[in-house]
């Protein structure tokens, strides 16, 4: 696993955010991940200012570069609704924090 990747597992919290980082490294391992640029202006947000050892801007834009080796997708409407079509098939908890 990639140094930063073990970064990123171990300053998350909580069991909902553990199994978001094995999903991650599946992601990775697979190379089947696909990313947006809203979650990663909410991963930002989120590793820099909300959790109890936040990141500094440099570590997490180092993390946001690591996963523009993805594909990145812009949301709009048609996206927003074909993933809560996909949702509703799934146990995606789509739109739930």
């Amino acid at each position: 696993m990639a140094p930063w990747l073990w970064r990123l597992r171990w300053s998350l919290w909580g069991w909902r955010l553990a199994k978001a980082a094995a999903v991650i490294e599946s992601l990775w391992e697979t190379e089947t991940g696909v990313i947006s640029t809203q979650v990663l202006q909410e991963f930002y947000v989120t590793v820099t200012r909300k959790i109890k050892n936040p990141l500094n801007p440099d570590e997490a834009r180092e993390i946001i570069r690591n996963y523009l080796a993805w594909p990145v997708q812009i949301n709009d409407p048609e996206t927003t609704i074909r993933a809560s079509e996909i949702a509703e098939r799934t146990v995606c908890l789509f739109g739930m924090q």
